[in-house]
């Protein structure tokens, strides 16, 4: 992981002289995979993208998924940040492997942040391609779609999706501009069960959570608009699919457990002062599961079964004094 701190008294300055605006301040703690690296290492194995990359493939990490913790941070206590654009980010991504985990945190506290404009925010995704267009005309979705069987074992998908930004204390942020806040998790499981000799199985389990807290004596001011958001996109999509030709029975299993947790919260002790403030919490689920059993020849019988749960927790709250 990547984690950057900031600690008693650090000061981060690009202030000119007096007749001169501040220049550009960023912050970051990326930990991110290109779509490149991910089709490589659906489409040809972990071995080949090992190889690409002058690695020593090890067999165990790579049936495993990427075991090892991950997570970025930004961590700044007790220190002052004045600019121009302050833009503070802590952002990973995980995207190959059946166990994917992706964790980002930011935390402030006890400290001063000015500037223009402000943009603080933890952003996570474990689908398999970023947003956007990789290929001209096709959409990502269909890409996706056809990669996921080979981006996870045939049976298991489990993905995991964390951020959150955390302001507290006697922290002060103020702008001339526009100031947001925001935490944003994208989760991704997918697979597509082949069928066995008389049975074919799947299971997925995809957790996300996006989780946005101003607290403490925490004084915002700006002269634009202040946005405190948490966004969260849970997909999950499994399809198993057993046939049977004249063999006595074929069984087909699917089951898929959902979980989104996004909260953007303000404490009753936080001082706001803004043009317009917008504070939210979205969330966006989306499951299929599928089983499909199918008997072929007069002896044989189908049976399919296909069970889901789906768990949100959405919370907004704007507390505080708010001018």
């Amino acid at each position: 992981g990547s984690n950057v701190s900031l600690n008693d008294g650090s000061l981060v300055s690009a202030m000119g002289g007096e007749n001169s605006s501040g220049g550009t301040v960023t912050i970051e703690a990326k930990d991110l995979e290109s779509d490149r690296s991910a089709i490589i290492s659906a489409a040809l194995g972990g071995f080949f993208d090992g190889f690409v990359n002058g690695e020593d493939p090890d067999l165990t990490d790579i049936l495993s998924g990427d075991s090892a913790s991950q997570s970025v941070s930004v961590d700044i206590n007790n220190s002052t940040i004045l600019g121009g654009d302050i833009e503070i980010t802590a952002q990973q991504d995980d995207r190959f492997g059946f166990a994917k985990e992706a964790n980002a945190s930011v935390r402030i506290k006890d400290s001063d942040i000015s500037g223009d404009t402000i943009s603080i925010s933890a952003i996570t995704d474990t689908s398999l391609l970023s947003e956007g267009e990789l290929i001209e005309g096709i959409d990502n979705d269909l890409i996706s779609n056809v990669l996921s069987g080979l981006a996870a074992t045939p049976f298991v998908s489990f993905s995991k999706a964390k951020s959150q930004v955390i302001i507290e204390g006697d922290t002060n942020i103020s702008a001339t501009g526009d100031i947001s806040i925001t935490s944003k998790s994208t989760a991704e499981a997918k697979l597509n069960s082949p069928s066995l000799f008389v049975a074919s199985l799947g299971f997925a389990d995809s957790t996300v959570e996006a989780t946005t807290r101003v607290e403490g004596n925490t004084v915002i001011s700006t002269e634009g608009d202040l946005a405190i958001t948490a966004e969260t996109e849970n997909i999950v999509d499994v399809t198993v699919e057993t046939s049977a030709d004249n063999r006595p029975l074929a069984i087909s299993y699917a089951d898929a457990n959902t979980r989104s947790i996004t909260s953007a919260t303000t404490a009753d002790t936080v001082q706001i002062t803004a043009d317009n403030v917008a504070l939210s919490a979205d969330a966006i689920v989306k499951v299929s599961v599928d089983a499909i059993s199918t008997g072929l020849g007069a002896s044989s019988m189908a049976i399919a079964v296909a069970n889901s749960d789906v768990t949100t927790d959405t919370v907004a709250i704007l507390s505080g004094t708010v001018n």
